[in-house]
């Protein structure tokens, strides 16, 4: 996915930050994520449900803070919240809107450089589908060897094993890896990649830039040749459409050995060795140990690129599954500001929660984890209504509308880092190197591509740290408090959690 976007960048009132002129084309280039779950975002009608003309509504809010790409959460019809037991993979939910919404919304994106991809469940279907209410009749009434039976497109066996339940009136049972409503589709049949064929044609052909795909780690039972064998045919079908489609796979595991496997798809896949509480970027920003940050994400790195020369990774803080990313460090928010530093201008492609650049809290069960958008204490335009069971109700920031007036708020601090982001092609499309610091609290990694060569430094310690850089110049900074990175000669002094980017000098 190589690709270089345009727009009006740089508002220098709202930036802390060196070497970006006021009035002056820059370019998107950073390729910045931003997922939405729909039901919670921004209700458009009043209804109390988040929509896709909400979507609409608020694209100049996503193009002002910088992003480049929407991730959909599912938005086809389905009888539950979250809306990934997919009952009909060729419309809209209801409660979303209809497909015109969806039409005008891909191409009012497009207007901003923004594109859309959308979350594809092909692991299962709802129990629902029409597939599998004709499959399991068929299964009933014997008549699996007619044509059309539809009993190929599931996994049904007469033996009982661990995910498998009973099709009511047979012998048979079918497989459902996460809940019975839910049965699993088998990937291997021809009939079922036919479907897949025509489904993948009907959104491309709708305007999306690609994929994200839900619980690759168990098209086949976690057997990942067969996985990755699928999504090789998968991802050779979208980029038959279009050469720098992005298809992102959620492989979740805590195993980067495993989901670096994926990249040998041709797909990328997200990195959750570095997210959440416990992961990689936080334990090095407790520890202050930015030099063995830096050489995990180019080891990394190499070993994607060892697979795929294109790969680029897919990273992220926390998602719908997951605890939100501003619990991670309670009250300190200087360290919650320095992680979207660190993740932000890390090589790959990142992907930001919605809320998250608002520091929304959530935690518990899913629903509590995809709570509304806060826009405004004041005014509840646009306001979505509870889901049913969420109960979550700790805050630690304000409102959209207070943080925009409050320069030093978090998001004013997420747009900052992101326009810095924003500049620098070469994260998203680059080769990586370590740059040795010579101080294990500082993290220092070059990234190259034909059209430039830069270092990004970032000071993990909680007190003021000296690095030497040598042929490169200071580009932009990014600091926490009123303190300056400074730099005599090749001596470089940065204050605690600041961050600094240099380009290499001709």
């Amino acid at each position: 996915m190589k690709r270089v976007k345009r727009y009006i960048a740089c508002l220098l009132t709202l930036l802390l930050i060196t070497g970006c002129g006021s009035n002056t084309q820059k370019a998107k280039e950073g390729n910045v994520y931003y997922e939405i779950f729909v039901r919670s975002f921004y209700d458009s009608d009043g209804d109390g449900t988040g929509d896709l003309q909400g979507i609409i509504q608020k694209l100049d809010y996503l193009d002002d803070l910088g992003i480049s790409g929407i991730w959909l959460m599912p938005i086809m019809p389905s009888e539950t919240y979250h809306k990934y037991d997919v009952d009909d993979y060729y419309s809209i939910d209801e409660s979303y809107g209809t497909m015109e919404d969806f039409e005008e919304l891909v191409s009012k994106a497009k207007e901003k450089d923004i594109d859309i991809i959308i979350d594809l469940v092909l692991n299962h279907t709802s129990d629902t589908h029409e597939w599998f209410v004709k499959a399991t009749n068929s299964v009933r009434k014997g008549k699996c060897e007619e044509p059309n039976s539809y009993c190929d497109y599931y996994n049904f066996t007469t033996e009982r094993k661990g995910k498998y339940y009973v099709v009511p009136g047979s012998p048979y049972f079918y497989e459902a890896v996460f809940v019975d409503g839910m049965p699993d589709l088998n990937l291997s049949s021809e009939n079922v990649r036919n479907e897949i064929v025509n489904i993948v044609d009907f959104w491309m052909n709708k305007g999306v830039k690609g994929f994200r795909l839900d619980a690759v780690l168990h098209y086949f039972g976690e057997n990942t040749p067969k996985n990755i064998e699928f999504l090789t045919w998968f991802t050779d079908l979208v980029r038959s459409y279009d050469e720098d489609a992005y298809i992102v796979d959620e492989a979740w595991t805590n195993n980067s050995t495993i989901y670096s496997e994926y990249f040998k798809s041709g797909s990328s896949a997200f990195d959750f060795d570095l997210s959440q509480s416990g992961g990689d970027i936080v334990s090095t920003i407790r520890g202050e140990r930015g030099a063995k940050l830096a050489k995990q994400v180019v080891e990394y790195d190499s070993l994607i690129h060892s697979y795929d020369e294109n790969a680029i990774n897919s990273v992220f803080l926390s998602n719908h599954d997951q605890g939100r990313s501003a619990a991670f460090f309670a009250a300190d928010e200087n360290s919650t500001k320095f992680m979207a530093n660190v993740y932000l201008l890390m090589p790959g492609t990142p992907f930001v929660y919605y809320g998250e650049e608002i520091g929304m809290l959530g935690s518990g069960v899913d629903e509590n984890k995809r709570l509304s958008f806060i826009w405004s204490d004041t005014d509840d335009t646009g306001m979505c209504s509870l889901l049913a069971n969420s109960d979550y109700t700790k805050r630690r920031y304000a409102a959209l509308d207070e943080q925009q007036k409050d320069k030093g708020s978090l998001y004013n601090h997420y747009k900052k880092v992101i326009t810095v982001r924003n500049n620098h092609s070469s994260l998203v499309n680059g080769s990586t190197e370590l740059y040795s610091t010579n101080n294990d609290a500082v993290y220092g990694v070059v990234s190259r591509n034909d059209k430039e060569e830069i270092l990004v430094i970032h000071n993990f310690g909680k007190s003021v740290n000296e690095v030497t850089v040598e042929g490169y110049k200071l580009s932009e900074t990014i600091v926490l408090g009123d303190e300056k990175i400074t730099m005599k000669q090749n001596i470089v002094t940065l204050p605690a959690q600041s961050t600094a980017v240099f380009i290499k000098e001709n």
